[in-house]
């Protein structure tokens, strides 16, 4: 069956025919199990969504939001189109979700710090994208709602929601870097400078469990012309060089606490990527040897059975070796061949993963800190990668011409 990620517009009373350029070959049953697996992901995202446009996890409403806005978004449905699947109209579940998280911008007022001055747009503010006073979740929310706002696609649209209505996607998301660059921890033990934790400018200690997010959502920021201050890039080299051990791995915090994991050195080479670092690099070729030797652990600091860490080790791996890559990890859980003439390697291992350990109503199981909400959000971001380059189809309908387009990878 195929499914369509992208439709202008659909009518249940549209005489459709299909006109299917597929190239040289079929899609083998084993990309159709993967392209199953996210749509039942996303469908079941798209029941748990409130009214309001929220979804709820046990890492707070703007976490789970974002991150489930995000994994739709990858998959290719956007706000203000018609995508009616299952009864649902994927479009409006975006659409929603993002006017959601708008409804939360709230501004904090920045100034010039010791390393340098975040006010790129100098109104005085940046925007933090959760409500009320300093908050716990304050930095992840933020970070996971820039993330979904940039991969809207849509920098010139108009803010309709919150003390924001009236700016474009775009202006607001540079207040956000702003925010984060504002935010960015300076006046502690040099271990620690460079890093983030619950809120702007966190009194005494930065970890690694805060630090990546602040970094996935202003990874897309060049796409959309937006301006990072330099000393954010330089201060996270501080840090990146504390919490970085011996064993490639990445620690909580910058003294060595409770030692590496699967998780932080994840999110480590997303860091490094975001500071221009590739695969030459020998810290970051110390982190993939790292991830290599403990690609099969499961648990708390493990890879597997762990939702965060896939996810951030997942989105890691592709930045910095790509998704085509089977030189770097070799400590693979399974060996064959998921499609034909594909070789086995580190991002086939974990699709398998997810494939064989949905369950029947298109969740998965939580874990670690995760729940099925949250976890389920991750896998399909991951799986969105999955995909191989479409075939294009022409809906030929009464009175329109429809092109219908999946997201490139």
């Amino acid at each position: 069956m195929f499914t369509a990620s992208k439709i202008a517009k659909v009518s249940l009373y549209t005489l459709i025919i299909l006109l299917t350029f597929i190239g040289s070959s079929v899609l083998a049953a084993t990309s159709q199990q993967k392209q199953t697996a996210l749509e039942s992901g996303l469908e079941y995202l798209a029941q748990q969504q409130y009214g309001d446009g929220s979804w709820y996890s046990s890492a707070g409403t703007g976490v789970s939001t974002g991150q489930c806005v995000q994994a739709f978004q990858n998959a290719g449905y956007y706000a203000g189109t018609d995508v009616v699947l299952n009864e649902t109209n994927y479009g409006d579940v975006v659409g929603k979700g993002l006017n959601y998280l708008f409804s939360r911008t709230q501004t904090v007022s920045i100034s010039p710090q010791t390393y340098g001055d975040p006010d790129i747009n100098g109104n005085g503010y940046g925007i933090k994208l959760i409500p009320g006073g300093t908050n716990s979740r304050d930095t992840q929310s933020t970070g996971m709602s820039l993330m979904a706002i940039i991969g809207s696609g849509t920098p010139d649209a108009i803010v309709t929601t919150g003390s924001m209505a009236g700016r474009t996607y775009a202006e607001v998301a540079q207040d956000v870097v702003d925010y984060f660059a504002f935010g960015q921890v300076e006046n502690v033990a040099a271990y620690m400078r460079g890093g983030w934790r619950y809120w702007a400018n966190y009194s005494g200690s930065t970890d690694q469990s805060c630090t990546p997010w602040p970094i996935m959502g202003m990874l897309e920021a060049d796409s959309w012309g937006l301006t990072i201050p330099q000393f954010v890039h330089s201060e996270l080299d501080n840090f990146m060089n504390y919490i970085q051990m011996p064993d490639g791995g990445a620690a909580y915090m910058g003294n060595g606490s409770l030692g590496s994991n699967v998780y932080r050195t994840g999110a480590l080479l997303s860091e490094q990527y975001f500071n221009g670092y590739t695969e030459d690099d020998t810290k970051v070729q110390m982190a993939l040897s790292y991830i290599n030797s403990r690609w099969q652990y499961s648990g708390t600091d493990g890879n597997f059975q762990n939702p965060g860490a896939l996810w951030a080790a997942f989105m890691g791996l592709k930045d910095i070796i790509g998704i085509d890559d089977n030189t770097w990890i070799q400590n693979l859980r399974s060996e064959g061949m998921l499609d034909p003439d594909d070789e086995w390697n580190w991002s086939q291992d974990y699709w398998d993963y997810l494939v064989n350990y949905q369950y029947a109503n298109g969740s998965w199981a939580g874990a670690v800190y995760y729940d099925n909400i949250l976890t389920t959000a991750m896998y399909c971001d991951v799986l969105s990668y999955s995909t191989p380059e479409p075939a294009t189809l022409l809906i030929i309908s009464i009175g329109s011409i429809v092109v219908l387009r999946k997201r490139k990878l």
